[in-house]
């Protein structure tokens, strides 16, 4: 995923990211890398999910 602006300081946390388990992701500049085990159609990991943060 790539964001439009740099992320501003309240960006997902680590602690926000453990509720997503086993999926993860990590937040490095404008980029968002996910890593979705159960596939793109069954995560909860969205852009509704990103956008909202």
């Amino acid at each position: 995923m790539f964001l439009r602006d740099h992320p501003v300081p309240e960006t997902p946390t680590q602690q926000e990211a453990e509720r997503f388990l086993p999926e993860r992701f990590a937040v490095v500049g404008r980029e968002i890398y996910l890593d979705m085990l159960n596939g793109a159609g069954r995560s909860k990991l969205t852009t509704t999910y990103f956008d909202a943060r």
